[in-house]
């Protein structure tokens, strides 16, 4: 919304301001932007200073704009009705911010659904491919977060650990599911809320302790992220201090010596000091700055410090410390170039920086472990592979290629097998005679953390590894992919094997079906670039008549591997398979499944010519 001329510096000169850093960050958003203009008359001269208190003024001023008007006894009945359709939608795993009609009418009642609809709050963006029932969507996603974080009473609700038994019905470890990050900040941002509480949540944050210690990282990063919505907050320096510690090489004073965090908790930790309260970050960084006696770590923090705020970081470099530009070469580039992305043009006479380029040639272990990056993606096989190779080999190149190639393959369930593979590396005796195996095992780990619930992460560090994790057998199947290419089509069924891995995990029936319909169409048309967009197993199915008739003919047998056969793609391939139609569906699993579906182990030396028997069993 276009503001006069007057309005519009007003404006400018507001988001300008000391203090309005996080506002100004946030309305850089399209959406936020035309909001702010929008609602600017209305906020006399004055910004919020947190996110949660620009979306209630943007609620507020919503109201204003849309018909019929409602008082504000009204609004709040309707804003509590919003909050508890919100938090349904965020509590369902498999269609968050797509509700359904049904559900809307069942949670806050004919009248107020209705009543949202008519506002806005709530548009019909789809209909189900079956049933025609209307699926609808907030706004704009933020909005249903915003309002789900209106419906939470209690912070318990993100987080209650029961530290001997995370898996107990009573536990929830919502503050480590990314979904629930801008529930939980907005929360903390609630003028409703009373402060002891969120003083209470952010306590636990700090205080969360865990067997492993990556969680307890991951707790205080948050803690760190809502202090800035929680700005008077009794342990926000403590926060800031611990996460700035994290984040640099800095003197210990209980043991007299430098310390230096591990990598991925200092890349973390740097991340976050652009999200936690600015004021504090920045008078942290400039005292780190003017205190360390380390130039490595004075240039980091103005790097980050320049990323926080570059007025601050110009005065530093250039009024107050000049050590900055004659030091090492290296610290006169990377400074140079900090500021040249913000957009400063500093003089640097005299930084000529030459450096020395060598390519160095590739070992053996480096093609052996890209090998097996290479033979499948999220191949337990190839992942149990490198975890032993992590673990067992003497040589540092080897180990480290084999953690770099582990963490880019991983994928669901085979998480835990890392966990459990790695954990028993890292004691204090392995990080005294070997910090580097230490490290590597510490950056797989970390890696798998935040692709795990904290219960499976709990179950998988409490689960001994097994010695021979790789049975014999199997050796010879490493490669399914290629072997199921070795399947013939009969004169009747074509063959087309789906390496569908991308689906581990997916619940959302309009992305399985998508993505099914682009392997499928990749396989057999590898030219055609016009993919059909699909949302459900009936569109799917409408497909069928074409496609043999493409083919010539009668019936289409998919065989669907690297994936496991969880529920929602176990329900939707049942679905999906008709003999009548001609369109049959194999899994290589190992679970046990019923007709119409067909499952494959692959455990012995024939199971692929009993893949081909079925295939010429097919319409015989």
């Amino acid at each position: 919304m276009p503001l006069c001329p007057p309005l519009a510096q007003q404006l400018r000169e507001a988001l300008a301001a000391s203090g309005k850093e996080r506002i100004r960050d946030l309305v850089k958003n399209p959406l936020r932007c035309s909001l702010l203009c929008g609602t600017w008359q209305s906020l006399d001269g004055d910004l919020p200073d947190t996110k949660a208190k620009l979306y209630q003024r943007f609620v507020t001023t919503l109201y204003q704009w849309k018909k019929p008007h409602l008082n504000w006894s009204q609004q709040q009945d309707l804003n509590a009705a919003l909050g508890n359709l919100a938090l349904a939608g965020m509590l369902n795993e498999t269609e968050r911010f797509q509700l359904r009609e049904s559900v809307g009418y069942r949670v806050i009642g004919a009248s107020q659904f209705e009543l949202a609809c008519r506002l806005g709050w709530l548009n019909l963006v789809a209909r189900d491919g079956e049933t025609l029932e209307g699926i609808y969507a907030f706004y704009h996603p933020t909005f249903q977060e915003y309002f789900a974080a209106f419906a939470v009473e209690d912070w318990h609700f993100f987080l209650n650990h029961i530290p001997k038994n995370p898996q107990h019905p009573d536990a929830r470890y919502r503050i480590f599911e990314k979904q629930w990050k801008e529930v939980i900040l907005l929360w903390l941002g609630r003028e409703e809320v009373g402060k002891e509480e969120k003083e209470a949540f952010i306590k636990a944050l700090v205080e969360f302790e865990d067997r492993s210690g990556f969680y307890r990282v991951r707790a205080y990063f948050l803690a760190a992220a809502g202090i800035a919505e929680l700005k008077d907050c009794r342990l926000a320096d403590k926060i800031v201090s611990q996460i700035v510690q994290w984040s640099f090489v800095c003197f210990s004073e209980d043991k007299q010596e430098w310390w230096s965090p591990l990598d991925p908790v200092e890349e973390g930790s740097r991340e976050i000091l652009k999200e936690t309260d600015r004021k504090r970050a920045i008078s942290a960084l400039v005292e780190l700055i003017r205190d360390s006696g380390s130039e490595n770590t004075r240039k980091h923090a103005a790097i980050k410090l320049g990323e926080i705020d570059k007025n601050h970081l110009e005065a530093i470099l250039l009024d107050e410390y000049p050590i900055f530009f004659s030091g090492h070469g290296d610290t006169r580039m990377i400074v140079a170039d900090s500021l040249g992305q913000i957009g400063k043009d500093i003089p640097l006479a005299g930084t000529t920086v030459l450096l020395d380029a060598c390519q160095p040639s590739i070992p053996t272990w480096w093609q052996e472990t890209e090998s097996l990056r290479n033979i499948s993606q999220d191949n337990p096989v190839a992942i149990a592979t490198l975890v032993e190779l992590i673990g067992n080999s003497c040589d540092e190149a080897t180990r480290w290629q084999a953690a770099d190639s582990l963490r880019k393959i991983m994928k669901g369930k085979h998480f835990a097998i890392a966990v459990s593979g790695l954990k028993n590396c890292l004691t204090s005796e392995i990080y005294e005679n070997d910090s580097n195996l230490y490290e590597n095992c510490y950056q797989v780990i970390w890696n798998c953390a935040p692709n795990m619930t904290y219960p499976e992460f709990h179950q998988a560090w409490h689960t001994q590894p097994t010695n021979s994790p790789i049975p014999d057998n199997h050796r010879q199947n490493t490669d399914i992919p290629t072997l199921l290419k070795q399947l013939q089509p009969t004169d009747k069924t074509w063959v087309v094997p789906l390496n569908i891995r991308a689906l581990e995990g997916e619940t959302d029936t309009s992305a399985i079906a998508q993505e099914l319909c682009t392997q499928l169409y990749q396989t057999i048309f590898p030219a055609d670039t016009d993919i059909l967009a699909l949302r459900n197993a009936p569109e799917f199915k409408r497909l069928i008549p074409q496609l043999k008739n493409w083919l010539q003919k009668q019936h289409i047998a998919l065989i669907l591997h690297s994936c496991p056969c969880e529920d929602a793609l176990s329900s939707f391939t049942r679905k999906l398979a008709d003999t009548h139609m001609g369109i049959h569906i194999a899994w290589i699993t190992d679970t046990p499944l019923e007709f119409p579906l067909k499952g494959f182990r692959v455990d012995g030396e024939n199971w692929l010519e009993a893949v081909q028997n079925w295939i010429a069993g097919i319409g015989a």
